[in-house]
């Protein structure tokens, strides 16, 4: 059986997003988002708990997401676990982030604006291939955008 490193994510962006052009030629769009969440503590109240997750998208799909995503947008994710690591001030230090895979905008008026952005071809599409037919009556799948991973390479704070 496949290792499986997947994770899904749904929450408001905490800032624009940041292009970096790396020497290599790559670029990476970081962001972060805050994920709310709530529950009941032993004397029976409700709390409120924020998790605020980082996410690098690479090439296309970072500039995608560079041109349609701004801060406080609520958004699906779904990416890949990582660890940063780095030397600064002679000191190792690492950080957990997320590879973005595929992403959606969960508010209206957001979604009006990526629409009317690809609409004008500001983006480019987001899934360049166009969805399988569904065989046996399975819903189909829409293929990810052709995105070149270099993941590998250790992004510049």
């Amino acid at each position: 059986m496949k290792d499986l490193n997947r994770h899904f994510f749904s929450g408001n962006l905490t800032r624009d997003p940041e292009v970096k052009n790396l020497p290599s030629g790559s670029t990476v769009t970081n962001f972060s988002i805050a994920v709310n969440s709530s529950f009941k503590d032993k004397s029976g109240e409700w709390k409120e708990n924020t998790v605020f997750v980082d996410f690098d998208a690479w090439n296309g799909l970072g500039e995608a997401v560079a041109k349609v995503l701004n801060k406080g947008d609520k958004v699906y994710t779904e990416s890949e676990y990582s660890l940063r690591s780095w030397e600064q001030d002679g000191e190792k230090r690492s950080k957990p982030s997320f590879r973005l895979v595929d992403w959606g905008l969960l508010n209206k008026a957001a979604a009006n604006k990526a629409a009317k952005a690809e609409s004008t071809e500001e983006v480019g599409s987001i899934n360049p291939e166009p969805a399988p037919k569904p065989k046996r009556g399975r819903p189909a799948k829409v293929a990810a955008p052709a995105v070149e991973d270099d993941s590998d390479e250790i992004p510049p704070f």
